[in-house]
């Protein structure tokens, strides 16, 4: 580059010019130097000096450059560099100075700030405002550039500024008094981002749209990372070439040149970007594309005229409206119009994409007509009618009930979706009289876009006049006919009908198996809607089966492996594993889904969260409490915006949520969201509805857990009422209702009204569906709870033993409901402290020939070893802790709470016999896990109190132990003390595990007494036994003995012997004296002994 040099006479570094001192060079253009300057007055401040290289102060190159003076000090615009001050230096070279822009080029900045797309056009459309300004002014900039468009921030956020101006051309001749004519074949700008006028060497005609046209190629650059025309291409073109390929080829469009860059630039790009690649790609695409191509006309009559339109158009994409770079059709504008609107109407948008689903398919059936090589000349007539009837439709739609919507009719007064279907009911009478087939498919159209809309009642008002029309006049085996059959008999679902529906779809099945063939979409959906029947009445097992005959079929390459059911039926199969207990097959199915549609689909796409809001389901069931919340939230967040806050599965996703506190036994903060959700809930979906039903099961489980019982028999007795009306008396849910008000009934009292229910129930259910289904078996299952209620704990295993031998003659072992059923026989035997059988109905579980899987090997390996505690077997206990545990963290991660729990259960069983170093390790290691699980967390920290306390009072009783172990002693003492003291500063009066912490801080306290006896530090002994019968409020009489002895030592005999009196008449008075305070007595015996005391005690006792 150039320099100034001062000691030569010319101006460089240090160089004043009037009150401007040159500190350093920042930048350098075709025609002049820029400067960090140091003005010195009127103001002291930092500026940029921009004055003409050396050697280059021709009368062409001074023209320019008074240009770009006199066009920056004319404009006034927060995007736009500011002239400060201008002159001429003493040897006559112009300059002027403008405020610093210490920025950044425009693509560089958003790339380093990972900036978004929608964020960049943010920020493009400000340069389009500052270019705008200028064009205002009678300024085209003509080299516009991300070198000459900078970012710079202010406070704390990015500001654009446009900067050189050097070749800017005046829109009038009176820019510069002085000759600015641009020599022939001289081409101005920087070729990659030149319009095709500048590039034509007649540049004299270049005006404010090739501006437009540099613009185009920034924001080609912005979306797709690349140039319009190839950096690297450009380096092997002749100038003649180049020129004609700016004026000539037509470039790709941006999404068209993302999807051919390698992989490492996409992922570059979309890295940049902050987002995936098909949201990336699907953001550009379409309107964004013609926005760009519009700028980039090679006629520039057809590109914008102005920058502002292109800002305007760019506006209208961000906030959602319809582009005027797209043609404005009819159908593309009315889409925009539901999409921006999506959460008022999105139905109505289904109502659209219905009706433009039948016809395109009506379409396609033209086309397949057209071309079949039979009954050519009927074929065409049938084409011929299906575009009619299409073309009527859309008519219909466009021009009588969707205009309703539209911005001029919304301004008087909101229409709702359901306000435009009974409109679109209303008006079909009368316009489509004598044409029943359109309005067959118009009521087909609308019964479809009321069962999104969760109102059934009035689709199958519309379902059923469809299908008897196409029925009457088609024929059964007709297409339509067929497509009207199965939505009616999903419909029948919904209203509880499913021996209807299971009718209509096995006939429509056969039918179109018949006409269309195995691969048809109508033969998919009818073999869809038989597992739906399955589904509604609990038919886990049919259900998958069905499943995967469809999939199977799918799967066929002869097929067609792009039917649209194939993400609704994988999303049903893992509700039926997930019905079937296998929850480790229902979670890898879903989260494979999940992530596969949301490559497909946009995140808040009604499909997308439905496939969440079952992995929510399988995570909660996994104890993935956090996952399953994130999900929940998530779903929450975008159902609100999709449907609004008062919309049906938004309701269902809040109270899904709360429940999940249930499920983490927050009972407390549960019923607070519940019932603070309840009024709400039924506003939105209505008292009398099967999902209010299981509201008030949550309900009224939650006010059982807290012993509300009166509260949770009045919440399930209305979940009842309203199952049985809402589904009938033999549904699996009313059932399980049932079941769970008996369970409530018998905890008030009324034990013999709470069996007469459950053994009608058992009755019933094992007559409807057998004695091995799940709904029976649950049945059975609460009959037990209810003999436990009672106090008749042989009836209470008796059942839950028929549970499982039910299971296994029917089952096997390895089948989830038996699996189940022999976990709830195992709680029982815990429960009545039958560890001995209940440590065999473990080993026979965990034969390696039934194949568990994780989760349920786990269950059983954690629960025999606590089988074996139970009989006080506690060594025996450790190599099933220690197994529990390697399985916990595989099925649950590291910070799960199960593994935590089997963490700190098999470091107290270690620290008790025998591996107390590596006990205490474990017990550390769960108490400041951090990982968020409060009360396993605690736990460990009460068996870390616990083991440590215990050790510490056991080295003080031995006579012969070291020193060196008798230090150690007190220091684990000491930090049993700090651990029950943090334990009671952080729960206050909470009751955790058995103790309260003020209490157990004593419990602590008078084992660190022991130890310090045991050290012959008698005073501390004293002084800890003396705090802790001061913390909790009373003597402990056994270890009176521990304070007669520390006394005793101390010579302080009348204390010794009060305290020796008390313990002694505590024991007189006992039938049975435990081992420990026996040992404590002959600690105070050999204390006197030693030091000679006698008194009363002493005397008595011998």
């Amino acid at each position: 580059g150039f320099s100034l040099n001062s000691s030569s006479g010319r101006l460089g570094v240090g160089s004043q010019i009037g009150p401007y001192k040159l500190l350093e060079p920042i930048g350098e253009g075709g025609m002049g130097l820029f400067y960090l300057a140091q003005q010195s007055e009127p103001v002291r401040r930092k500026v940029a000096l921009k004055i003409i290289k050396p050697g280059m102060d021709s009368k062409q190159v001074i023209a320019r450059f008074e240009a770009e003076r006199q066009a920056l000090a004319m404009m006034d615009h927060p995007n736009i560099a500011k002239v400060l001050d201008a002159g001429t230096t003493e040897t006559g070279l112009p300059y002027f100075v403008m405020e610093l822009v210490r920025g950044i080029p425009m693509m560089d900045y958003c790339d380093q700030a990972k900036m978004p797309t929608r964020r960049r056009l943010e920020l493009f459309r400000d340069a389009c405002s500052a270019i705008q300004h200028a064009h205002n002014k009678g300024v085209i900039h003509r080299d516009i550039k991300p070198s000459n468009v900078l970012l710079t921030e202010q406070d704390g956020e990015p500001l654009v500024k446009v900067i050189d101006f050097g070749i800017a051309k005046a829109l009038t001749d009176n820019l510069t008094d002085k000759t600015m004519f641009t020599g022939m074949f001289q081409m101005m700008g920087t070729p990659l981002y030149m319009s095709p006028e500048q590039a034509s060497l007649s540049n004299v005609d270049v005006d404010t749209r090739s501006d437009v046209y540099s613009l185009g190629v920034m924001l080609y650059e912005l979306l797709s990372g690349t140039l319009p025309i190839d950096r690297d291409a450009v380096k092997e073109l002749s100038f003649d070439e180049l020129r004609k390929r700016i004026c000539e080829t037509e470039p790709p469009r941006p999404s068209k040149r993302l999807s051919t860059l390698n992989e490492d630039a996409r992922e570059t790009l979309v890295e940049r970007r902050g987002g995936n690649k098909q949201k990336v790609h699907r953001l550009i695409a379409n309107e964004l594309d013609w926005i760009v191509m519009k700028t980039l006309e090679k006629d520039r009559n057809r590109r914008y005229q102005s920058a502002r339109e292109l800002s305007e158009d760019i506006g209208r994409f961000l906030v959602g409206d319809a582009v005027e770079a797209c043609p404005p059709s009819a159908k593309y504008r009315i889409l925009k119009y539901f999409k921006r609107n999506r959460g008022p109407v999105l139905a109505t948008s289904a109502v659209v994409l219905a009706l433009c689903a039948g016809t395109a398919l009506s379409l396609w059936q033209a086309a397949q007509a057209t071309t079949a090589k039979v009954e050519a000349e009927a074929s065409a007539r049938f084409a011929q009618t299906k575009a009619d009837e299409s073309k009527a439709i859309l008519e219909f739609f466009v021009t009588d009930v969707l205009k309703s919507a539209m911005p001029s009719r919304a301004l008087e007064s909101e229409v709702t979706v359901k306000e435009m279907l009974v409109e679109a009911e209303a008006k079909m009478s009368s316009s489509f009289g004598d044409r029943p087939l359109v309005k067959a498919a118009i009521q087909e159209a609308i019964a479809r876009t009321y069962y999104s809309l969760d109102d059934w009642k009035s689709a199958e008002r519309n379902s059923s006049k469809a299908f008897e029309a196409r029925s009457r006049i088609l024929g059964q085996k007709d297409g339509d006919t067929i497509e009207s059959m199965i939505t009616h008999a999903r419909i029948l679902i919904k209203l509880n009908r499913v021996g209807e529906a299971r009718k209509l779809f096995d006939s429509a099945y056969d039918l179109a198996l018949q006409t269309h063939g195995e691969s048809d979409i109508e033969t998919f959906r009818a073999m869809f809607g038989i597992a739906s029947c399955y589904f509604a009445e609990s038919n886990y097992e049919d259900a998958l089966e069905q499943l995967e005959k469809i999939l199977d079929v799918a799967a066929n390459p002869l097929t067609n492996s792009n039917i649209p059911y194939k993400f609704s039926v994988r999303n049903a199969k893992t509700i039926s594993l997930k019905g079937l207990n296998r929850d480790e097959e229902a979670l890898e199915l879903q989260e494979a889904l999940c992530s596969e549609a949301s490559q497909l689909l946009d995140d808040n796409h009604p499909e997308l969260m439905r496939y969440r809001s079952v992995l929510a389901g399988i995570y909660e069931r996994k104890e993935d409490f956090s996952s399953a919340a994130q999900v929940y939230e998530t779903l929450i967040e975008g159902r609100t915006k999709v449907y609004g806050v008062k919309s049906r599965k938004t309701l269902l996703s809040r109270r899904d949520l709360a429940n999940l506190h249930v499920e983490m036994k927050e009972y407390s903060e549960a019923k607070k969201e519940l019932e603070e959700l309840l009024p709400l809930f039924i506003a939105g979906i209505g008292e009398f509805d099967s999902e209010t039903s299981l509201y008030y099961l949550y309900l009224g489980r939650t006010c059982r857990e807290l012993d509300e019982l009166e509260a949770s028999e009045e919440y399930l007795a209305k979940a009842l009422k309203i199952a049985a009306q809402t589904k009938g008396m033999t549904h699996s849910n009313t059932l399980l209702i049932k079941a769970e008000f008996a369970e409530v009934v018998a905890s008030r009292g009324d034990v013999d009204r709470a069996l007469t229910l459950i053994n009608e129930l058992i009755e019933q259910s094992t007559q409807v569906r057998g004695a091995d289904h799940p709904t029976t078996l649950n049945s059975i299952n609460k009959a037990a709870s209810i003999y436990a209620i009672a106090g008749r704990t042989s009836e209470a295993i008796d059942s839950r033993r028929k549970m499982y031998r039910v299971c296994v003659e029917s089952r096997g072992h390895s089948d989830a409901y038996t699996v189940k059923c022999a976990k709830l026989l195992l709680n029982t035997l815990l429960d009545f402290d039958q560890g001995g059988d209940a440590f065999e109905l473990c080993k026979e579980m965990l034969k390696r020939e039934h194949g568990l899987p994780d989760a349920e090997r786990y269950v059983f390996e954690s629960n025999a070893a606590l089988a074996l505690v139970k009989q006080e077997l506690i060594p025996d206990s450790v190599p099933y802790y220690e197994d529990a545990w390697k399985t916990a963290q595989e099925v649950f991660g590291e910070c799960g709470l199960s593994t935590l729990r089997q963490q700190s259960n098999l470091g107290f069983a270690l620290a008790t016999t025998g591996e107390f170093d590596r006990g205490v390790e474990l017990l550390r290691a769960v108490a400041n896990s951090g990982c968020g699980h409060k009360m396993v967390e605690d736990n460990a920290k009460y068996n870390l109190t616990t083991v440590l306390a215990n050790r510490c009072q056991a080295i003080g009783l031995e006579v012969d132990a070291s020193s060196d172990a008798r230090d150690k002693a007190i220091e684990m003492g000491k930090q049993a003390v700090a651990l029950a003291s943090v334990r009671k500063s952080e729960l206050g009066k909470v009751h955790v595990v058995g103790k309260s912490p003020a209490s157990r801080e004593a419990w602590a306290r008078r084992r660190l007494a022991v130890g310090f006896l045991g050290a012959r530090e008698f005073s501390a002994a004293a002084l800890e036994i003396e705090k802790a019968d001061e913390i909790q409020g009373s003597v402990q009489p056994g270890y009176s003995f521990i304070k007669a002895a520390a006394l005793c030592r101390l010579g302080r005999t009348d204390q010794s012997e009060v305290a020796y009196s008390e313990a002694r008449s505590w024991v007189d008075a006992q039938e049975v004296v435990p081992d420990t305070v026996i040992q404590f007595r002959e600690v105070a015996d050999r204390a006197m002994r030693e030091t000679n005391a006698s008194f009363g005690a002493s005397e008595k006792r011998n």
